[in-house]
């Protein structure tokens, strides 16, 4: 028999259903079109590695606006994630600090990562402020204390838009952070050594490198050759949509 909402829940349901219109509306407009669109295909990516399916702990680190957290959260309820965010210095500007990205200022910030992750999802944490090209021991005590016990470390879209030293600096701190068989996950355009260069991303990385000299779209033999010496190796390289990639490094037994 078909049920029927008792009265006094209409107006609750009313209610959440207009709450729900105003944060898809809201995302549109905060998180990149680009971004709403790769998150999909990310997902699907990260099941046929065939993580997610156990319970446990995972970074996101440049969590931006929440874009890829949203999506992550709803289609990994059994992981925890933590979000992070490079957060400048007062006064630093875009060519200074290590670990630097360019977003709008206005959402730039912690309780705006929590908008979309933290206050909508029980398996979310707080956004918590993270340079990645620090070392490990300067990563937030949050971090910190669950040194070797994560089960992934996700990072989409920094790695190009921030000096070579930030992406050494997450290889080196998944390493730390990563419990043994733990997967660090990144997602960008990248060269990939084994094919001839695209001509959409080669022009990228010219435009890149004219905006800042420390950014530039990076060679996947070199993340392989950083991992090596921090006891990883890349298990899988997979083609996505518009020229990107998926990385997946895994931390090998010590």
């Amino acid at each position: 028999r078909q049920r029927t909402m008792a009265p006094y829940y209409r107006p609750f349901a009313f209610a959440l259903k207009m709450a729900t219109f105003a944060l898809s509306a809201a995302a549109a407009s905060v998180h990149h079109p680009a971004a709403l669109r790769n998150r999909g295909p990310i997902c699907e990516a990260l099941r046929e590695f065939g993580l997610g399916r156990e319970a446990g702990l995972a970074l996101e680190i440049g969590s931006g606006t929440g874009a890829h957290l949203e999506a992550l959260a709803a289609a990994f309820p059994a992981i925890t994630w933590q979000p992070s965010e490079f957060i400048p210095p007062p006064g630093a500007s875009e060519e200074c600090p290590a670990g630097t990205a360019v977003f709008d200022e206005s959402i730039r910030t912690l309780s705006a990562i929590d908008t979309f992750g933290f206050l909508q999802f029980a398996n979310v944490l707080r956004a918590v402020a993270l340079d990645a090209g620090s070392p490990f021991e300067r990563w937030p005590p949050r971090v910190g204390a669950a040194r070797g016990q994560h089960r992934l470390i996700y990072c989409a879209n920094v790695c190009h838009i921030s000096p070579w030293e930030v992406t050494c600096g997450i290889i080196s701190g998944a390493s730390r952070a990563l419990a043994p068989g733990g997967s660090l996950v990144l997602y960008g355009p990248f060269f990939d050594p084994q094919r001839p260069a695209v001509e959409s991303n080669a022009a990228f990385d010219r435009s890149l490198r004219e905006r800042n000299s420390e950014w530039g779209v990076r060679d996947i033999q070199a993340l392989v050759d950083h991992a090596c010496g921090e006891g990883m190796k890349l298990l899988a390289c997979k083609d996505m949509p518009a020229n990107n990639y998926v990385l997946r490094f895994v931390r090998l037994p010590a």
